[in-house]
């Protein structure tokens, strides 16, 4: 009951967040309303999302022998509960964005993936419907109509979340994120 009530918290807090990573970060969609919860009596399924065995939490050495050079390497500025500055590490289709810990390291705080066919653990890519989603995954922990676009939400860990952007029945973004509040 802990966690769930630490989730929604987080879906509210989550609405709030401004970022400046991205003009099309997923932060624009969302609004402050209540999204609509999984009625399922089970308790959440953790999900292990990952980009190429990227995961939240992977230090910034992890991230380049994974991916390898970024197309693009900048310092952004957002308010994410304290967070002031992030790196931000671009790649086709992906972006990393990663937060400096008090000893200057810098560790995986979201990952955004829009890139078409673009694939993501655990078995689902960009364009996906969310029927083959579902099919794959099972329940959202919760989802919301907002506007033209669903908003489905699984959860990594504790603290971690995926949220699962579809337009038309298509998966069209995804954004892994630790929820720091």
């Amino acid at each position: 009951m802990k966690k769930a009530i630490a989730f929604l918290l987080s879906i509210v807090v989550f609405g709030c967040t401004q970022s400046t990573v991205s003009n099309e970060s997923v932060n624009s969609t969302v609004s402050q309303s209540t999204p609509t919860t999984n009625r399922s009596t089970n308790p959440p399924k953790f999900i292990d999302f990952n980009y190429k065995d990227v995961r939240l939490g992977d230090n910034e050495n992890e991230v380049l022998k994974r991916l390898g050079k970024p197309i693009r390497r900048r310092t952004a500025k957002i308010d994410d509960c304290g967070v002031e500055e992030a790196l931000v590490l671009s790649y086709r289709d992906v972006e990393i964005q990663l937060d400096r810990d008090q000893a200057g390291k810098y560790y995986v705080l979201e990952i955004h993936v829009s890139g078409t066919n673009t694939d993501l653990e655990p078995g689902i890519k960009i364009g996906d419907s969310y029927k083959e989603i579902k099919d794959k995954l099972g329940e959202p922990y919760t989802q919301k109509q907002e506007k033209e676009e669903m908003l489905v939400f699984y959860l990594i860990r504790d603290d971690d979340n995926a949220l699962l952007v579809f337009r038309n029945d298509k998966l069209i973004r995804v954004r892994l994120y630790f929820n720091p509040c």
